[in-house]
């Protein structure tokens, strides 16, 4: 995968306010949890919690088949799209002996994979493959899914070795899952959490808390990201989509 790319404050806004044009109006939103047996190392159990995530954000009745293994291009997932109700997603297998947070990963990829066909299932499709994928990428913040992106989008360590002389050599490993910067996700958690009044805090795992900090310090985001400015930019760009499609 390509690295991550910085989308503006706006453009986030702008692709939240095209979703929640085109599908229908969530009730009642909440955050997923996954299950407290989920198993990423066990295929029945990653078709099971997939089974559960779709069934969360109302596509029921579909058949779901999850398939590790080494896709192409470095993706770190696939989905079939077309109007069946058997839907085929494939995750990475390389992340099993790469990541750390293994776990978090394998969530983070099946939200954005179940995205997809949310979208598709409800006629939005965009025609340039950046923009589709950033738009499933931020649907994932729209249906409830947003902390498994957060958790798992990104992900940094350190190991060392000890060489022949005795010296230590120190690398740095780093992964990103997704196509925009762990900055936008976060962004587009605490967008749709201060929306729906639920503390965007809450569920972010440490490695990410970071992140969050250098967003709050931030003068100009952090005026942005005033919950009434917020729904009144959000209301203002849902409105401009409104008239492009009349």
């Amino acid at each position: 995968m390509s690295r991550p790319i910085q989308l503006s404050f706006v453009k986030i806004l702008s692709f939240l306010s095209l979703i929640e044009r085109s599908v229908p109006h969530i009730d009642n939103f909440s955050l997923y949890v996954p299950s407290l047996d989920f198993n990423p190392y066990d295929v029945i159990s990653i078709q099971n919690e997939a089974k559960r995530m779709m069934e969360f954000i109302g596509l029921k009745g579909y058949t779901t088949t999850v398939t590790p293994c080494l896709t192409d291009n470095g993706t770190a997932g696939n989905i079939n799209l077309n109007n069946s109700n058997e839907v085929f997603i494939e995750i990475d297998n390389k992340m099993r002996a790469n990541r750390r947070r293994f776990k978090e990963a394998v969530l983070c990829v099946m939200a954005h994979e179940i995205c997809h066909k949310y979208l598709y299932s409800h006629g939005l499709y965009l025609e340039e493959t950046n923009s589709n994928e950033y738009c499933s990428d931020l649907a994932t913040f729209f249906v409830g899914f947003g902390l498994l992106t957060v958790n798992g989008c990104y992900e940094q360590y350190e190991t060392t070795n000890k060489n022949t002389n005795g010296s230590i050599t120190t690398t740095t490993h780093t992964f990103s899952t997704g196509y925009l910067s762990p900055q936008n996700y976060l962004t587009a958690h605490i967008v749709v959490c201060k929306i729906h009044n639920i503390d965007y805090l809450d569920g972010v795992s440490a490695n990410m808390l970071t992140y969050i900090s250098q967003i709050e310090k931030r003068a100009i985001l952090s005026t942005q990201l005033n919950r009434e400015a917020i729904i009144e930019k959000f209301k203002s760009e849902s409105s401009s989509i409104a008239n492009k499609k009349r």
